[in-house]
């Protein structure tokens, strides 16, 4: 598989919950930026105990807008053992509460060997991103995108190696959108609960996992799985897609929800 078959699929995969990892490949996957990921994933084991209603519904706080909180987006969404949540109810509730945390950290990694991308994002003041792969970072700041090639930042549209990246950087830009994520969790119809379950490096958790294959951007998913906080909030993905027939099996770890971010605006740095 060359780097950009191989890259554009990992990216997809891992557009699921953090909106800002991913974007749709261009029909000529060769001339897409892109970034390389590699693997490792986290394990989540089942805890034997039924879930609680404290452990398992979303954070109250009062006002509806502090990290962790969802208002009414997640009210209903089933959370007990082989309860079946719609997609796209799941993914209006996940998007909201990562939405709502301000911002985030993940990492991104892949079963092809590769090192792992590390993506950090924030949704105020204005949607940003930075996703750093040893060789190559991408950044999104609103509506401009760059990209870092070799130490030089190279702003997409801007002469000859800006129009070049265009393509693929304005795919990075409109997927950063955090409605694209709900868009993929509601491509699979129906995701199957755990109920509350205990999660090697998060504690309490619960996982979602789509009940049967299905496509979004392009791929092929014949697994997905996601696990949340109680609160809603990523802990990890981890999926395997099929793309202009290679396969490939993601994870996302996320970590620092609602924490300080270091995203560089290459225009003022």
């Amino acid at each position: 598989m060359n780097l950009a078959t191989r890259t554009s699929l990992a990216l997809v995969v891992a557009v699921v919950l953090a909106g800002c990892s991913g974007g749709d490949a261009p029909d000529d996957a060769a001339s897409a930026p892109t970034a390389t990921v590699s693997s490792a994933a986290p394990t989540a084991s089942a805890d034997a105990s039924e879930p609680t209603a404290a452990a398992t519904e979303p954070s109250d706080d009062g006002d509806g807008d502090a990290p962790g909180e969802t208002g009414s987006a997640c009210t209903g969404v089933p959370t007990g053992p082989r309860e079946v949540a719609a997609g796209d109810a799941l993914g209006e509730c996940i998007v909201t509460a990562m939405v709502a945390a301000g911002s985030g950290k993940m990492t991104v990694v892949a079963d092809d060997g590769e090192p792992p991308t590390e993506v950090e994002f924030e949704y105020t003041p204005e949607l940003a991103i930075v996703n750093r792969a040893p060789a190559l970072t991408f950044v999104v700041v609103d509506d401009t995108a760059w990209m870092n090639i070799e130490g030089q930042w190279h702003r997409e549209g801007d002469g000859a190696m800006g129009d070049l990246l265009s393509e693929g950087l304005g795919a990075l830009r409109a997927f950063s959108d955090p409605r694209a994520s709900a868009a993929v969790i509601g491509a699979c119809p129906e995701w199957e609960a755990s109920g509350l379950i205990t999660h090697a490096d998060a504690g309490n958790a619960i996982a979602y996992e789509c009940t049967a294959p299905f496509d979004a951007m392009g791929v092929t998913m014949s697994s997905y799985r996601i696990v949340v906080d109680p609160d809603f909030l990523g802990i990890e993905t981890v999926a395997t897609g099929t793309f202009m027939g290679f396969t490939t099996t993601t994870t996302q770890t996320f970590h620092d929800w609602g924490e300080p971010v270091d995203i560089p605006r290459p225009d003022l740095d």
